[in-house]
């Protein structure tokens, strides 16, 4: 209730200064709200590094696109004070004291032998534990670091291609397979266990092909689309009548021939669209190792599927022609054709 009377001036300028709280205005300049949060601290200037350009769409009645820049400040470090373990920064000039003192007070623990008793201002010599703990924590630290500089650095192994002692189709060992392209190698998984037939088991597992033979993708890319539809033994059956052929011709394992045709059709970049306003422009970017193998299966498996569109020819005879070139980086194949194709219009948009 408002104060009444002469003498209630006092309980007015009390309330006054009360009620000034309930103001958002008055509370911003009081707690220095504005100053705190300002990513300039108060600076009329920053410096910053220029990160994207963004476009900015006008609203009504205005049209047009705004060019703008998004930027990260550049904060200047400064000098902070002395901060001690699990007590956090000291601000205030008692606090920086009291900090120094602690400091000055463990330097004179190690150095002497004494500490100060809690209560006083002044140190008391007091009879320091035995310093032996010290002594003996300080020679097994530097034995460890003797022994860490005596010891050689250990070599990684390179680890081989997952499937390492299984044999596809009971007849090609996967354990002679090498994969050239570092970036491919750990998402090669040639497990395979008996016939390549999974039934679907991977497909909605969070990265579930990774666990799939990169033999049974292959297989189920050829029957995407055309004739070869739901066709999985007639699919099955050309392929692994296509590694035999490969093996006869060669005289390799033909298991290497198809990881070859991988790396070769397996693209390093791509492009994406990026939207400014109404605008949208090409941009580079890098391909995942998994998205890589991904493409790589895809074009292989389409460039087998259209030779044998009005034509004679076999899809055995086309997945052996598809494969071969591939391996040897031939631009005459389909998934080579496609990668060079990709990469040079994802360097004409860097």
């Amino acid at each position: 209730m408002m104060g009444r009377g002469l003498f209630a001036g006092a309980k007015m300028a009390k309330d006054r200064q009360k009620f000034r709280w309930s103001d958002r205005r008055y509370k911003k300049r009081m707690l220095k709200s504005r100053a705190k949060h300002d990513p300039l601290a108060g600076s009329t200037q920053a410096k910053g590094i220029v990160i994207e350009k963004v476009g900015i769409e006008a609203k009504q009645p205005n049209s047009g696109i705004r060019k703008a820049v998004k930027i990260s400040l550049i904060r200047t470090v400064t000098n902070s004070p002395p901060s001690l373990p699990a007590t956090g920064p000291s601000t205030s000039l008692t606090s920086m004291t009291r900090s120094w003192s602690k400091v000055s007070a463990a330097a004179w623990v190690v150095r002497t032998g004494t500490f100060p008793v809690s209560g006083t201002k002044s140190f008391k010599s007091t009879a320091f534990p035995s310093m032996k703990w010290f002594e003996d924590e300080r020679k097994s630290r530097s034995d460890e670091v003797s022994t860490m500089s005596d010891t050689e650095p250990e070599v990684q192994e390179v680890k081989p291609i997952a499937g390492i002692g299984t044999k596809v189709f009971g007849k090609w060992d996967a354990s002679e397979v090498t994969c050239r392209d570092p970036g491919l190698a750990p998402y090669i998984n040639l497990t395979t266990v008996g016939v390549p037939h999974t039934g679907g088991r991977h497909a909605n597992a969070w990265f579930g092909k990774s666990k799939l033979s990169v033999v049974e993708r292959y297989i189920n890319k050829l029957m995407r689309t055309g004739a070869y539809t739901g066709k999985k033994m007639g699919a099955m059956k050309a392929f692994e009548g296509a590694l035999d052929q490969i093996a006869e011709r060669s005289g390799n394992n033909p298991l290497q021939v198809f990881v070859d045709a991988i790396c070769s059709a397996a693209p390093m970049e791509e492009i994406t669209r990026i939207k400014f306003g109404a605008v949208s422009q090409p941009k580079a970017v890098d391909s995942s190792p998994s998205r890589r193998l991904d493409v790589a299966l895809a074009n292989l498996a389409k460039g087998a599927q259209q030779g044998t569109h009005k034509s004679k020819r076999t899809l055995q005879n086309c997945i052996i022609n598809e494969l071969t070139k591939a391996s040897e980086g031939d631009v005459t194949s389909f998934a080579v054709g496609k990668k060079e194709e990709l990469e040079r219009i994802a360097a004409s948009a860097r």
